[in-house]
């Protein structure tokens, strides 16, 4: 069973969180200052990201 990094709780599922990003000054420029944003893998127990 693979375990969380973080709490090495087991993990059986994880959760799925829309998460902003801080894009640099130069990424900015590029995306018109449109947000940016990522999906990240979340531990269910600690809440701590797994990927994104």
């Amino acid at each position: 069973m693979a375990k969380c990094p973080a709490c090495s709780a087991e993990i059986t599922h994880v959760d799925a969180e829309m998460i902003e990003l801080n894009p640099t000054e130069e990424v900015s420029e590029s995306t018109e200052g449109e947000p940016s944003r990522a999906i990240a893998t979340v531990c269910p127990e600690c809440e701590a990201i797994i990927g994104i």
